[in-house]
């Protein structure tokens, strides 16, 4: 098994199971409940950092810059882009609308 460098994040799945996403590489790799690499479950994306999964076993992907989710059946066909108004916070900005502090 080999990860590249960087962010990784693993979603154990109701078999026992782990999707793992490489944030580096772009890709998310599947594994056995046994640790064997099952091989690459979806490939080509930008920084996938978080994963969840439905009660259908539809995976859900979002990248670090979080503009878009993806979701995928089971089997890792790309079923639905679901856009979203969120913008990641770089270094020195404000993660408050308008630079505001919420007061106490």
């Amino acid at each position: 098994m080999w990860l590249a460098a960087g962010h990784v994040t693993a979603l154990p799945l109701r078999n026992g199971d782990v999707l793992v996403a490489d944030q580096t590489a772009g890709t998310i790799r599947y594994y056995s409940a046994s640790g064997a690499d099952l091989g690459v479950f979806v490939s080509g994306l930008t920084s996938p950092t978080w994963l969840a999964a439905d009660a259908k076993g539809n995976i859900y992907v979002s990248g670090y810059t979080g503009d878009t989710v993806k979701k995928y059946s089971p089997s890792g066909d790309l079923l639905l882009n679901i856009p979203t108004p969120f913008t990641p916070v770089r270094a020195g900005e404000s993660s408050y609308p308008r630079g505001e502090k919420p007061t106490d």
